[in-house]
């Protein structure tokens, strides 16, 4: 699948899919390995999609994240002991499959500007929507990592930095 020929047209608050590679297209389906920065419960929304040429006014109703593609400077490594800086992911990326429904094919450019407007005042709504789920998401993910800290086993950590703080 060729993604130069469908990508959706951004937003001012910079909350469209972003796709990488089009896995799969259909009238009601796009499956991509992307980024999409909303959560999924903020659904649905409204965005532009542009495929082969044509744009069309979607609500986006559906999002459904499958494997995480993002990759790091450690990624590589068994045991990654450099410095932890190198493990940031700017940008990460997901295969994510939408379902959407097509509320309008546009034709014009006065359409699209329409539709444009109508996306940036409903996205006010939408970012307040989608704060509440992603602090929700953010909570829960710090619960999650209290518990695995409690669980961790850090004698080989702390032995590896004594012996090579002694070298």
């Amino acid at each position: 699948m060729d993604s130069d020929h469908t990508h959706f047209d951004y937003n001012l608050s910079g909350r469209s899919p972003f796709i990488r590679t089009l896995l799969n297209y259909t009238s009601d389906t796009l499956k991509f390995e992307g980024y999409f920065y909303l959560e999924a419960e903020t659904m649905p929304v409204e965005r532009l999609l542009i495929h082969n040429n044509e744009v069309f006014h979607i609500e986006i109703l559906q999002k459904l994240m499958d494997d995480d593609t993002s990759n790091s400077e450690s990624d590589n490594e068994e045991l990654y002991v450099g410095d932890p800086e190198d493990n940031i992911v700017f940008f990460p990326t997901a295969v994510i499959e939408l379902k959407y429904r097509v509320i309008k094919r546009l034709e014009s450019v006065e359409e699209i500007n329409q539709a444009r407007d109508r996306i940036q005042i409903l996205d006010t709504e939408v970012e307040a929507r989608n704060d509440v789920f992603k602090r929700q998401r953010e909570e829960h993910e710090r619960e999650e990592m209290i518990e695995q800290c409690k669980n961790m086993d850090y004698s080989g950590f702390l032995a590896q930095r004594s012996t090579s703080g002694t070298s």
